[in-house]
């Protein structure tokens, strides 16, 4: 499956350099995210795009900017509706692409769940897409802009 792992820069340099990362949250088009959002197998690309901007938020509101790895992981899914998964030690040589966007919505709450139904997440992701990269361009992500 693929995983959406949100990321602080501290946390892409660190993995990139050392090859190895164990994240303390990660995403995925889960059963239970499917059913939540009323996605069909017709919706995948849909899915996925949601996963990407909820590990979005979840990197924005614990790191300030929205920057996400993508990799295949078989990590078990929880029960949740956002698609969380129980993630373990990936090697970086896993990782299919990285995105990034240096804002993060003006929320004021402290979870995914809760700014998920805020106006301003939505507005935000709805006009600010996260630019894709290279799992090889990430140096460029991790120095302060």
């Amino acid at each position: 499956m693929l995983v959406f792992i949100p990321l602080s820069r501290d946390d892409l340099g660190q993995w990139a350099r050392s090859g190895a990362f164990a994240p303390a949250q990660a995403f995925a088009v889960t059963d239970s995210m499917m059913a939540a959002f009323g996605f069909t197998a017709a919706t995948d690309e849909q899915a996925e795009n949601t996963a990407l901007d909820i590990a979005g938020l979840a990197a924005g509101l614990s790191s300030g900017i929205r920057l996400v790895a993508v990799a295949e992981a078989q990590w078990p899914p929880l029960a949740d509706d956002f698609g969380r998964v129980q993630p373990g030690e990936l090697p970086y040589s896993k990782v299919s692409a990285l995105f990034f966007d240096p804002s993060v919505p003006a929320v004021t709450a402290a979870t995914v769940d809760e700014a998920w139904d805020e106006p301003a997440a939505a507005e935000h992701l709805a006009k600010s897409d996260l630019a894709w990269y290279h799992p090889a361009e990430w140096e460029q992500l991790t120095a302060d802009n």
